[in-house]
């Protein structure tokens, strides 16, 4: 296993990597360039993006409230 980090709009070879993770950095990046390279440089694989968006809503506090047993219920917790 080789771990990288790396800057994600710089060129490597097509399909390299088996899984990409980008963990609460994907809206300050160019949105629609870092999935295109994402994707050019994903290998069939995984691409795992986690997001640590702030509820500001009433619909976002509900929609985290049933996340959480939804995930349980999924072996995700």
């Amino acid at each position: 296993m080789t771990f990288t980090v790396t800057d994600v709009i710089c060129q490597f070879p097509t399909g390299s990597y088996d899984v990409i993770t980008c963990v609460a950095t994907i809206h300050h990046l160019p949105f629609t360039q870092a999935l295109t390279c994402f994707r050019r440089d994903l290998a069939p694989g995984a691409l795992v993006i986690v997001g640590l968006a702030r509820a500001h809503t009433s619909v976002d506090h509900l929609l985290g409230a049933v996340a959480i047993p939804a995930n349980a219920a999924m072996g995700w917790l």
